[in-house]
């Protein structure tokens, strides 16, 4: 290729654009997400620019004089010393020879990121001058976005036409699809398999509710011989000792008093256990708001870096993720991690799991909805599934628990799936998958005794606490 400055992205370069732009209007159409006026070199350059863009908006003609006027209304000195160095740099767009067209859209992606980065060099070094103490998250985001610019320009989606083979053999043979199961074989069944690829997999549950075992078990799930996944699990509460601890005892299924009764033998138990599983967990602790997805990001890259892929990635939990931007209004702040969730689970290519607290009022509760999250019901708009741990206090008793399919965008919806439940142990299985009855969508109070003021009165007791109200208004909608 030749080394000219003029495709070296200097000034003949962005001239040579600008020629490109007005004289075929397809390219500035084709790569419209791309032309950015910050991208060009010298403050003219980038008026132009935005002039060009301004004019396609209207017409596919760009003519030297319509050009000319659009750019007098945009800068701020309309003289006539400024209107003669605009016709001058107008002037030589129009001699422009593009003989050499191809090449110069060939390297506009390449212009595009090369500019995108240099003007992130920059940002980043004032951030970190205005920001010495608290600049990584937004300082690794402005250089990711960067590097990701033009990487969807040529990308025409798929064609009907040519992947319609592809999708029947898919939705008539499931087991084709490269999905995670998560060892909680009913789960899965709801699931259609398992979790998909560059999904957000959400597990909904009040306070010391069961979210932290539930992915602990699926953690497990996902890395056992029959799926044979490797696992990323992060822990932005429980320390990665006490999480240790727990993944013990799910794998011996013994207490804690048990395993030390062992003795000798623990480790030889152990070790038996652990040879179900065929891929690897590996646990990260960080302290509570002090991770966000950029955080987790550089980790899986350090791994990556050293032959680890992961398969699965785990975030225990959503609520307590450190925000990359803060928001004046938590719900958009929540929202915000949710997107971030979802995107890294499409950047890395595997199901991401995660927990979200519900809202007070959601203990023992028959149903908890999705309309029971913390903060901010957009998040239900982003993920993918989402499942309720619902469990009345006769259940926890008993040791019983259910999980409710409150949303699934690729499966089996409003369908319950009877657990067990020995927190004792970290253990869940599930023993069936059913539609939802009268013993999920009656309050268990309602159902009690005859006593016909009883039902009345708890019925205010609810419309007066909102957070109760919030997740029985399906009930009574339902019963």
């Amino acid at each position: 290729m030749p080394s000219s400055d003029v495709y070296t992205f200097g000034a003949k370069f962005n001239t040579k654009i600008l020629a490109l732009l007005c004289n075929k209007p397809t390219i500035l159409s084709t790569y419209r997400d791309i032309i950015d006026p910050s991208y060009f070199q010298s403050h003219i350059h980038q008026t132009l620019c935005q002039a060009i863009v301004k004019i396609s908006d209207y017409t596919a003609t760009i003519n030297s004089d319509t050009l000319l006027e659009v750019c007098m209304e945009l800068v701020p000195d309309d003289s006539d010393e400024e209107r003669e160095i605009y016709e001058q740099i107008i002037s030589e767009i129009d001699e422009v020879n593009l003989d050499d067209w191809e090449l110069v859209v060939d390297r506009l992606i390449d212009f595009a990121k090369h500019s995108a980065l240099t003007n992130a060099v920059v940002e980043g070094a004032d951030l970190i001058d205005k920001q010495p103490e608290d600049y990584g998250d937004q300082l690794q985001q402005l250089i990711g976005d960067a590097i990701q610019v033009g990487d969807d320009v040529l990308d025409r989606g798929s064609d009907p036409v040519d992947c319609y083979e592809e999708a029947i053999a898919r939705i008539q043979n499931p087991e084709s699809i490269d999905m995670v199961p998560t060892g909680l074989s009913h789960l899965d069944d709801a699931l259609g398999g398992g979790a998909r690829k560059g999904g957000l997999y959400i597990v909904l549950g009040p306070q010391k509710g069961g979210k932290s075992i539930a992915l602990m078990n699926i953690a497990v799930g996902s890395a056992r011989q029959t799926a044979n996944k490797n696992v990323v699990y992060y822990s932005l509460e429980m320390q990665e000792d006490i999480l240790m601890e727990r993944f013990v005892s799910r794998m011996l299924k013994k207490t804690t008093k048990e395993i030390r009764e062992l003795g000798d033998k623990a480790i030889p138990e152990y070790k038996k256990a652990q040879n179900l599983l065929g891929g690897q967990i590996l646990f990260k602790q960080y302290p509570t708001k002090t991770a966000s997805i950029n955080t987790i990001k550089s980790h899986l890259n350090s791994l990556i870096a050293t032959g680890f892929k992961p398969d699965v990635i785990i975030i225990d939990y959503s609520n307590i993720v450190k925000p990359r931007i803060k928001h004046n209004d938590k719900r958009h702040e929540y929202a915000s991690i949710y997107e971030d969730m979802r995107a890294l689970a499409g950047e890395y290519d595997v199901p991401v799991w995660s927990a979200d607290q519900a809202v007070r009022g959601a203990n023992n509760s028959k149903v908890i909805m999705s309309e029971a999250t913390s903060e901010s019901h957009e998040k239900t708009t982003i993920c993918d599934f989402m499942a309720s741990i619902c469990q009345t206090q006769k259940e926890k008793l008993a040791g019983e628990a259910r999980l409710y399919v409150t949303l699934n965008r690729n499966g089996a919806q409003d369908v319950v799936i009877d657990c067990r439940m020995r927190k004792d142990i970290a253990l869940i299985t599930t023993t069936n998958l059913r539609e939802p009855d009268a013993r999920d969508l009656v309050e268990l109070e309602d159902a009690a005794d005859g006593d016909s003021d009883k039902p009345r009165r708890q019925r205010k007791e609810k419309d007066e606490d909102p957070g109760r109200n919030l997740i029985g208004k399906h009930k009574r909608q339902k019963s």
